[in-house]
C-alpha cells in the first residue's frame, strides 16, 4: 500500500506497510531525531493512537532530560547506565547492546583507563573528552583507549561515537534511565562525524584467499544461509544494503540456464517494498551462476533470511557475516564486507576493463578509477572457484 501521511500533535508522521499483510510502521522526526517503529496495528486508526502516545512520551522525556540532569542524587556513572539498560524489558538484541555499551566504555577510558565503569557521565559526554578520544584514536595512542586493538580509520571512530550515542535514544532514556541523573546529551548526540575517504583497492595475499576458499566450501554444508550471503557479496560485488533489500522478484529467469539479479530503484507496489539505490548508484543486471541459481530457486520473498525479523536479517548481513569473514581479510582493513565488493570488481576490471568494472559496481567510470588508480591491469588476478 502507498504511504499515509498525518499530522499528529504537530508532528508530521508517515505510516506505511512493509508488506501487504504486515502492521503499519510509523516514521517521524522530532527536533532532528528520526523515529522509525512498528505501531503493532494494521489499521490506521489504531496506528494514529499509538503514534500520538509515542510522540507524547518522547516530548515528556525531552522535557525531563533535554535540559540536563534534573534527577536528584549523584551523577550517573557509565557502570550504572549499563546496568540500568540490562534491567527490565529487553532493550535490543544482546549483541547490539553489548557493542553499544563497549563503545561507551571506550570513551570512558579516555577519562580513566583503569576504572572506566566508575567514570561519571558528565565527564564522558563532554566535548573536550570526545575530541580527545578522536585525537587518541586517530593516532592509535594511549593503551586501553580503543576497546578493540586499534582504530586506524575515521569510519571506525564514527561508529564508536554513533554506537555510544545510541544508548541515549529517547525511548531508552524514558524507559530505562529515568531514575538516573544524566548530563546534557547533546555533545554526544550532535558530535560532527569525521569525513571518511575512499580506500583504494589493494590485492589480497594469495594465502588469505586460499584460506577463505576452504572455509567457504565447508560453510555451504554447515551454514547454507551464511554461505549464500557470502557468495552473493563476493561474486556479485553487492553492497550490504543491496543484499539486505534483495527480493525474489528481483531475479530474472531466462532460458538456457541463465538468470540475472536486476538491481534498480523500485517503488512499493504489488506487496513488494520500495528500494532506492545508494550513493547515486546506477541500475545494473548481474548474471547469476548455476550454484547461486540453485540456492535462490523457489525463495518467495527476501533472498537472505526470508521469514526472519528485520533486526535479525540486518545483524546477519552486517555483523554475523563480517565476524565470519574478518579472520581472512588482510590486516588493517576495516570495511570487512566491502572488501569482497572491491575484490570482485578487481577481477572484472582485470579481465574486461574499467568500463565493465564500473557497470558491475553500479558506479561511474570516474568513481571506479579513483578506487583502482593505483592498481593496473598488469597486477596479479585473484581468482576463485567457491
Amino acid at each position: 500500500m502507498s504511504a499515509l501521511k498525518r499530522k499528529i500533535a504537530g508532528v508530521k508522521v508517515r505510516f506505511y506497510k512493509r508488506t501487504a499483510g504486515s502492521n503499519l510502521s510509523m516514521d517521524f522526526e522530532i527536533d532532528g531525531e528520526r523515529f522509525q517503529e512498528s505501531t503493532g496495528w494494521p489499521h490506521i486508526a489504531d496506528a494514529e493512537r499509538v503514534a500520538l502516545d509515542r510522540i507524547n512520551k518522547i516530548n515528556e522525556a525531552r522535557r525531563a532530560f533535554g535540559a540536563g540532569a534534573l534527577v536528584r542524587g549523584s551523577m550517573a556513572t557509565v557502570g550504572e547506565v549499563c546496568e540500568a539498560l540490562r534491567v527490565g524489558d529487553k532493550v535490543m538484541d544482546e549483541k547490539t547492546l553489548t557493542r553499544y555499551m563497549a563503545a561507551l566504555v571506550c570513551l570512558a577510558r579516555v577519562v580513566d583507563e583503569a576504572r572506566p565503569l566508575d567514570v561519571t557521565l558528565d565527564k564522558v559526554i563532554d566535548r573536550v573528552t570526545l575530541e580527545r578520544y578522536v585525537s587518541l584514536a586517530q593516532g592509535n595512542q594511549g593503551r586501553g583507549v580503543n576497546w578493540h586493538d586499534q582504530l586506524p580509520m575515521n569510519g571506525a571512530i564514527n561508529s564508536t561515537l554513533r554506537n555510544a550515542a545510541s544508548l541515549f535514544q529517547e525511548r531508552l532514556v524514558g524507559r530505562h534511565l529515568s531514575a538516573l541523573r544524566l548530563p546534557p546529551l547533546e555533545p554526544l548526540r550532535k558530535f560532527t562525524a569525521l569525513p571518511t575517504l575512499p580506500t583504494h583497492f589493494i590485492p589480497w595475499p594469495t594465502e588469505n584467499v586460499t584460506a577463505m576458499d576452504a572455509a567457504a566450501r565447508a560453510l555451504k554444508t554447515e551454514q547454507p544461509e551464511l554461505w549464500l550471503c557470502h557468495v552473493m557479496l563476493r561474486r556479485l560485488g553487492l553492497r550490504d544494503a543491496e543484499l539486505l533489500g534483495a527480493r525474489a522478484a528481483w531475479v530474472q529467469w531466462g532460458q538456457d540456464g541463465k538468470a540475472w539479479l536486476d538491481l534498480r530503484t523500485r517503488t512499493a507496489e504489488g506487496g513488494e517494498p520500495a528500494f532506492r539505490l545508494l550513493k547515486g548508484g546506477k541500475p545494473r543486471r548481474l548474471a547469476l551462476d548455476a550454484e547461486i541459481q540453485e540456492a535462490l530457486r523457489g525463495r518467495p520473498g527476501w533472498l537472505i533470511g526470508d521469514g526472519w525479523g528485520e533486526s535479525k536479517r540486518y545483524d546477519f548481513v552486517y555483523r554475523e557475516h563480517c565476524d565470519w569473514l574478518r579472520p581472512f581479510v588482510p590486516e588493517g582493513r576495516m570495511k570487512v564486507n566491502h572488501e569482497l565488493r572491491k575484490l570482485a570488481a578487481s577481477r572484472v576490471y582485470t579481465q574486461h576493463g574499467i568500463a565493465a568494472a564500473a557497470y558491475f559496481l553500479g558506479d561511474s567510470v570516474t568513481t571506479t578509477e579513483r578506487y583502482y588508480a593505483a592498481w593496473t591491469a598488469e597486477a596479479p588476478v585473484v581468482a576463485w572457484e567457491v
